[in-house]
């Protein structure tokens, strides 16, 4: 599989499909170095931040320079196009927080920042110098106060700002929140906040319990488990997360698969081939190809070839066919069928493209932006049933040679609604339930 500094020079490439797949391996990666922000802020700069917003939208998750800080409040100060400023705007909610505390004069009187982010910048700020015990206490009035609420009632800035103050204690705020999983109350927010802590400390002394957790059926637990597994990312947590895999639930091995593909280590490839190799459950070797992809894997992309040549994925989950045909080009493979798939490929983008133009799509990404601009944090609802047909006129079958797609009736809705697995109305070029949908969640 490809490293990450192997992965860097891909954020140059001249097909936008391979740029954006470069910046999704280093935005996701355990550990993106040598990458930076700076990396991400020259593509952008050669290509145009229009035509790069799924790496604006990903600026945040990468390590943060001084002249990163500089080209992000000079591109705001440009005034740029609404989609493009409304991704800086959550970009500077999250500053890295050195720079914010170097910057925080600037950062707090800029005018184009908008007054409710710069209201939870000084909250940020203003937490600086708080002692452990308060934190946490406040950590836990906090999610007493919001149990029982919906993800899109809360502005979940609040515990953002609280679990980021928790962390800059280092191993005592990682043992409190390791002592809270094992023996306090389950299935609460707190739960979830301790899970987050471990996670941004990197804490490994709480692998084995978050491994333990992940068999625990619950809405939000399995994924942010997943996440702060990743996060910790040693060939330790790779070996653990493997042999806890067999005879799981679906829903336990989906999101072992989800922290798998964002462990950029040889180690990982090694194991989702393994995994891969077993598993029967229809809907699992999909994402376990995806992730192969997603790894920009060296090793396992004639497997997955086999699956798309025989269409033996499904395609409700991802298009596996694009991310083959993206990872294959970064590692130099050439498919036996690429000119077909190409083609494929590239009438479903144009469609999708089209689908996005729609004064449905367009109303979303409005219903969006100024949400966000007043300060709501609600999201547009999501189409919990059949989520591909929420931003077309008709669903979106597989384009197999020589097949037609039967005819039907239109499906319309009165109301914009996005599905879970429709291109994310921010612009990001990801799936909602991938994008959006899921950054509310933590």
């Amino acid at each position: 599989m490809l490293l990450p500094d192997q992965v860097i020079p891909f954020l140059q490439h001249d097909h936008s499909e391979v740029r954006e797949h470069a910046a999704r391996y280093l935005s996701e990666a355990h550990d993106p170095s040598p990458a930076t922000a700076d990396d991400f802020w020259r593509s952008i700069d050669r290509f145009g931040a229009e035509a790069s917003v799924a790496l604006v939208s990903d600026l945040v998750e990468l390590p943060w320079t001084a002249q990163s800080y500089v080209r992000l409040m000079e591109t705001l100060r440009s005034g740029p196009a609404e989609i493009v400023e409304y991704h800086l705007q959550r970009t500077v909610e999250r500053l890295d927080y050195p720079l914010l505390l170097a910057h925080r004069e600037e950062v707090l009187s800029a005018e184009p920042i908008l007054p409710h982010v710069r209201d939870h910048l000084r909250q940020r700020i203003e937490m600086s110098d708080r002692p452990l015990a308060a934190v946490w206490d406040d950590l836990l009035v906090h999610s007493q106060k919001i149990e029982g609420m919906y993800v899109d009632e809360i502005d979940m800035r609040e515990s953002d700002r609280l679990i980021e103050a928790a962390a800059r204690h280092g191993g005592p705020a990682g043992l409190l929140a390791l002592d809270r999983l094992r023996n306090g109350p389950r299935d609460d927010w707190m739960e979830i906040f301790c899970v987050r802590l471990l996670g941004d400390l990197r804490f490994a002394p709480a692998v084995d319990v978050l491994i333990e957790r992940l068999d625990v059926d619950a809405d939000l637990l399995p994924a942010e488990l997943g996440r702060a597994l990743a996060r910790v990312g040693t060939a330790d947590v790779i070996e653990k997360l493997e042999a806890f895999y067999p005879g799981k639930d679906l829903y336990v091995r989906m999101s072992i698969n989800e922290a798998l593909a964002r462990i950029k280590r040889p180690d990982t490839e090694r194991s989702v081939l393994r995994l891969l190799d077993r598993e029967t459950e229809e809907e699992l070797p999909t994402q376990l190809a995806e992730a192969l992809c997603h790894l920009c894997t060296t090793e396992g992309l004639g497997a997955v070839e086999r699956m798309v040549d025989e269409g033996n994925y499904d395609s409700q989950f991802c298009d596996l066919d694009e991310v083959f045909l993206t990872a294959a080009a970064m590692t130099g493979y050439e498919p036996r069928n690429g000119a077909d798939l190409r083609r494929r490929v590239e009438r479903r983008r144009k469609r999708r493209e089209e689908r996005m133009k729609s004064a449905t799509a367009n109303d979303l990404l409005r219903e969006l932006r100024d949400r966000y601009r007043r300060g709501e944090f609600a999201l547009p609802e999501p189409d919990e049933g059949d989520g591909d047909f929420a931003l077309g006129d008709e669903p979106e079958l597989p384009e197999w040679d020589g097949y037609a797609p039967p005819a039907g009736e239109t499906i319309r809705r009165d109301a914009p609604k996005v599905g879970r697995n429709d291109p994310c109305p921010c612009g990001s070029g990801k799936k909602y339930k991938k994008c959006c949908l899921s950054k509310a969640h933590v």
